[in-house]
């Protein structure tokens, strides 16, 4: 058990994470986020394109450090591939086994992997993580 899900019994203000199982883990959907710009490049990479902050304290930033518009992210192929089965329609797990055969990789590698990687994705806001019941799952630290 952790530190933070002891304290969240006595003190109502700290949150507890719900834990999910690993069969949960992998039936969660990930999903694009809208306001991200993509496009394909040759070679099999991908071109992310996100914009910068648009409200008052992001204008502002903005135009103290002369922030450009838009921030770009090239994906290799292997990221790429990911990027696009992150569609909403296929669940983690299929992304798995779709990388692995993709790839030839073996299961334990492409699991490591890719939940790594789609990890990274949602904790940058790049991907939404989507549950079963249609709700938007989002990820704090």
């Amino acid at each position: 058990m952790a530190l933070r899900d002891i304290v969240g019994k006595y003190i109502p203000v700290v949150k507890r994470r719900p834990s999910l199982t690993k069969q949960q883990a992998m039936a969660i959907s990930p999903v694009h986020n809208t306001s991200i710009t993509w496009t394909k490049i040759d070679g099999g990479e991908i071109l992310l394109k996100i914009p910068k902050r648009s409200d008052r304290l992001g204008k502002i930033i903005g135009r103290i450090f002369r922030i450009p518009d838009y921030k770009e992210i090239l994906l290799d192929e292997v990221g790429a591939g990911v990027w696009e089965m992150c569609d909403g329609k296929k669940s983690i797990g299929q992304i798995i086994d779709e990388t692995s055969k993709m790839f030839k990789l073996n299961k334990r590698e492409s699991e490591v992997s890719v939940t790594t990687y789609i990890k990274m994705l949602a904790e940058r806001r790049l991907v939404g993580l989507l549950q079963r019941g249609g709700k938007l799952r989002h990820e704090r630290r």
